[in-house]
């Protein structure tokens, strides 16, 4: 149900934005269809913790303790992760462009929170897997920036080597504090 209503206000958002944001008069169905798709993740991740939390909340009731949300207290920081990265790799011109930047790279930061959150805790302590994440960082960063060809001449480099900067430095820092995280739910 979250997914439905993520999407619905993922659209609603975009629709209300639109007259702010010239960029979205161009394609108006595929930014409504951009808002519904993040909508959509961002209420199955509220949907899959609001659940989560409720348990956790029961059980430490059960027990008499306060509750403990450990990691997942910082789910929300991939989503500024990758909309921080992607603008500091694309270096955007203009405010319009800088929002289709900033919307692009939350979208990214989705995925690395997933990656994150559902990975094993044991490839966080691993060189290996902190290398295949960021090289898959990477290519989805490259994927990603398709989305920008459009306005490849507003860039100051090649726009697809800018999503490949901006995927990896997304992966990296979701990594890393997952890491960090790891580590001190372990030592707790």
């Amino acid at each position: 149900m979250g997914a439905l209503w993520g999407g619905l206000t993922g659209a609603l958002l975009i629709w209300m934005g639109a007259k702010f944001f010239s960029v979205t008069h161009e394609r108006p169905v595929l930014w409504l269809a951009n808002g519904a798709y993040i909508g959509m993740a961002v209420g199955a991740f509220l949907s899959y913790f609001y659940r989560d939390d409720r348990e956790i909340e029961d059980n430490a009731a059960r027990k008499g303790q306060s509750p403990k949300y450990g990691r997942d207290a910082h789910w929300l920081e991939p989503f500024v992760f990758g909309a921080l990265a992607y603008l500091l790799a694309f270096l955007p011109a203009s405010p319009g462009l800088a929002l289709y930047v900033f919307v692009v790279g939350a979208f990214s930061g989705v995925f690395a929170a997933g990656a994150s959150h559902f990975s094993p805790d044991r490839w966080k302590s691993s060189r290996l897997m902190l290398l295949v994440i960021l090289a898959a960082g990477s290519l989805l960063g490259m994927l990603s920036s398709l989305l920008f060809r459009q306005f490849a001449g507003q860039f100051r480099g090649r726009y697809w080597v800018m999503g490949a900067i901006a995927g990896f430095l997304t992966y990296l820092a979701t990594f890393l504090r997952g890491r960090s995280l790891a580590r001190r739910q372990a030592r707790a």
